[in-house]
């Protein structure tokens, strides 16, 4: 059975036209309609670009350009080189495993792997470390008037609550502060910081709030 190349060969003999004739009509370069006439498609450009040049140069030479094409895909197939599965004798491999480590590739490595474990170490202590808690203001026992100045700081991660009532957000540098209004008389107050891993840190801050008349 003739291949695509052959049937568009001999058409084009059977009209007494030149390759560059083709490639002038077509607007295809000559190198390749050579290269398709020999059913050389390595030479040419990827498989799209080819069935576009069979399709234009088999209606020059009046031939369906499907079938055409359906030869294409035929001889294609046979022509294409089956993948092989490379295998690398255990030698080769630790040859190139050596050649990997070796030099300063070993010294990228070896940073590689301590960042690696520093990111690790780190991630770890975030988990299982709970957050840090200051309170600035009011001092324990401390007598003061309403509103009540809160004031303190955490991890920048955290959220934080103020006597069960309160949740803010510290800035980027951990600092947080809000004003309470409670009534005359003694308070525990609760002051929460929850990281982003959900642990926790709490401390009580009894204060007395006096009337400010």
């Amino acid at each position: 059975m003739k291949t695509v190349g052959e049937v568009l060969n001999t058409a084009r003999r059977e009209r007494d036209l030149s390759t560059a004739e083709i490639a002038k009509t077509t607007k295809i370069e000559e190198k390749y309609i050579q290269a398709l006439e020999r059913n050389d498609f390595a030479a040419l450009p990827s498989t799209t670009f080819i069935k576009g040049f069979i399709r234009n140069y088999a209606q020059v030479v009046d031939r369906s350009p499907e079938e055409m094409i359906a030869l294409f895909r035929r001889d294609f197939a046979h022509k294409s080189p089956q993948p092989k599965i490379a295998t690398t004798p255990l030698g080769q491999a630790r040859g190139v495993i050596g050649k990997l480590l070796g030099g300063g590739n070993l010294v990228l490595f070896a940073v590689g792997v301590l960042v690696f474990l520093g990111y690790l170490a780190y991630q770890y202590r975030a988990i299982l470390v709970v957050p840090p808690l200051e309170i600035a203001q009011p001092a324990k026992q401390a007598v003061v008037t309403s509103p009540v100045l809160v004031e303190g700081k955490t991890s920048a991660d955290s959220l934080v609550s103020v006597a069960e009532e309160v949740e803010l957000r510290p800035d980027s540098n951990g600092v947080f502060s809000t004003s309470l209004n409670l009534s005359p008389g003694d308070h525990q107050l609760i002051i929460r910081a929850v990281n982003r891993f959900g642990r926790q840190t709490q401390l009580e801050v009894p204060i007395t709030v006096i009337s400010g008349n």
